[in-house]
């Protein structure tokens, strides 16, 4: 019985991280679509101690399961009520975390390919003034010996 408490309280802190990352994971794609890249570095870093605790619960919680799948015929109907509402919960939150990422993550490849686009064309102005400048001074040069 212990062990199936202590089981459900680690799944609802494991939602309750997933949660944090789901609000942050939003947090950010406001934030790319606004332009603020520093913004979304640091939601980047919050996600990570996120994740970083979600896998110490993810370890204690498969210690514990290892214990009670052994007894899983004898799991009192409240408990696994428990558990699959908790479960079921963490999967959406999960999802919906998933979806924001891939969101977000076309939105930064979007950014890049135009930044791309952007340093190239720089650089087609930089080599044209380079040749006008170099045709300019070949005139000059022709000019004087004339």
């Amino acid at each position: 019985m212990d062990n199936l408490k202590r089981y459900i309280s680690l799944l609802n802190e494991q939602l309750k991280e997933n949660l944090h990352i789901l609000d942050l994971t939003r947090e950010g794609n406001i934030e790319i679509k606004r332009g603020n890249i520093v913004r979304l570095s640091e939601i980047s870093n919050l996600r990570q101690e996120s994740i970083d605790r979600i896998k110490i619960i993810e370890g204690n919680i498969g210690s514990l399961w290892e214990e009670i799948k052994v007894n899983y015929d004898n799991i009192p109907p409240e408990f696994y009520d428990q558990i699959t509402a908790v479960t079921n919960r963490l999967r959406e939150v999960i999802e919906e975390s998933i979806s924001l990422d891939i969101d977000i993550r076309e939105m930064l490849l979007k950014i890049k390919s135009e930044t791309l686009s952007n340093l190239e064309d720089l650089q087609t102005g930089k080599r044209a003034l380079h040749g006008y400048k170099s045709s300019r001074k070949s005139t000059a040069i022709f000019n004087k010996k004339i």
